[in-house]
């Protein structure tokens, strides 16, 4: 009887439908994050930018977005604990925004939402002024609210990045073809934007149908791009110097460039990805997550008055500051994530480990809510707070009164 089976292509076979490990980073690094304000960072971007699907538009901006630094409970894949420091975004309501199905940029926020959001904001502005503000010290060190608590102006944007230049050798890219979030915390980087389309009009008779070929999310076939700059100012002044220069009618050149299917899907909010593991995970465009922002501000709450008390009985404000971040860890229930990375959390968005018992705050500490009412006023501007949506800043075009990013 012949035998036409064959034992080794047979053994092939087998081992290579053996179940693989699956590589849970893999998805991460198809999306890098690109911060800017990093030196490594500075130089010359040639990219695709891919427009958000939740608004619409390819640059979100948050401004005033105020973080806090807080202490979190984590458990290793060996058994062990440790503490990560990551930092808490309390963000603008602009970042809360989502298209209608008709097209209408409108908020995903509720009222109460909307209201926590206020109050997490006046508590971090308290705290802010409590802990010494934007008080320098006498020894010229950096003022103890700055370790603790930040306000950054972000610009935010997901695109293809074709080339990346340094500064020293503006001809030879050091790096080519990878998708990111890019974050920005240059202030002139929406005017570099803007400036540069108002010259693009001119040069196109006062047409904007081109930036439609720059400012969508086509995966092939792409008929434009910008180029951006970023660096350090010289001489000393603070800050950033940033360029912008748009190229349409480019299709030409651009034959063979593309975006991946998967990439496109990586790249859809830019605010999600932002936020990473603070992000709450509801669906349809529905990021704000409720029980992190309450357990900041319950945090918060016990920080200012821990401050407050320090401060009326002559004892040191930092070693308050330690105590109570320590009695908030402490506080913590376990079962935290295994990952040395806040970053990595993914499956615990939506549901933070807590970093303080609300039962603990200081049973007299009503002070924190009275000055300003966050809950009828606005912390920032001082105004009663609307219950309606008005269009955000991103929406209303670079200086033009015109929304130049709505085409694809």
């Amino acid at each position: 009887m012949s035998n036409n089976f064959n034992v080794q292509d047979f053994l092939k076979t087998l081992e290579n439908n053996k179940p693989q490990a699956i590589n849970t980073q893999y998805r991460d690094r198809l999306l890098e994050k690109v911060y800017l304000n990093f030196p490594d960072n500075y130089g010359k971007y040639q990219i695709f930018p891919m427009n958000s699907t939740v608004t619409g538009f390819p640059f979100i901006q948050l401004p005033d977005t105020r973080e806090v630094k807080i202490h979190r409970l984590i458990n290793l894949q060996d058994g062990s604990q440790q503490v990560s420091e990551p930092w808490i975004k309390i963000l603008p309501d602009e970042a809360y925004v989502m298209l209608t199905p008709d097209g209408r940029l409108t908020s995903s926020l509720t009222g109460e939402e909307a209201q926590l959001l206020g109050t997490a904001r006046a508590l971090w502005d308290q705290l802010f002024e409590e802990m010494g503000g934007n008080q320098k010290t006498t020894d010229g060190s950096m003022n103890k609210a700055k370790e603790y608590l930040r306000k950054r102006q972000y610009t935010i944007f997901n695109a293809k990045c074709l080339n990346k230049w340094s500064l020293s050798d503006p001809r030879n890219p050091e790096r080519q073809n990878f998708a990111g979030l890019f974050v920005c915390t240059a202030k002139g980087f929406s005017q570099a934007i803007s400036d540069n389309i108002e010259d693009g009009k001119i040069s196109h008779g006062g047409d904007i149908e081109w930036l439609n070929q720059i400012y969508n999310r086509d995966l092939e076939h792409r008929q434009g791009y910008l180029i951006f700059s970023i660096a350090m100012n010289q001489g000393g002044k603070i800050g950033y110097t940033v360029t912008a220069t748009h190229e349409s009618d480019k299709g030409q050149y651009l034959q063979g460039y593309g975006v991946t299917p998967e990439e496109a899907d990586l790249m859809q909010d830019p605010v999600e990805t932002f936020l990473g593991w603070q992000a709450g995970k509801e669906g349809n465009g529905r990021l704000f997550n409720r029980k992190l922002i309450q357990e900041t501000i319950d945090f918060m709450s016990q920080e200012l008055a821990a401050v407050r008390m320090a401060k009326s009985t002559g004892m040191n404000i930092e070693d308050a500051i330690k105590n109570t971040t320590a009695a908030a860890v402490v506080g913590q229930p376990q079962g935290a994530p295994a990952s040395t990375d806040p970053m990595l959390q993914a499956q615990t968005v939506g549901q933070p480990q807590g970093m303080t018992n609300p039962q603990a705050v200081t049973t007299g500490n009503t002070t924190p809510f009275q000055n300003p009412p966050a809950a009828q006023i606005d912390p920032v501007s001082q105004t009663p707070i609307n219950p309606g949506f008005s269009q955000p800043a991103f929406a209303q075009g670079f200086g033009t009164g015109t929304n130049p990013f709505g085409g694809k």
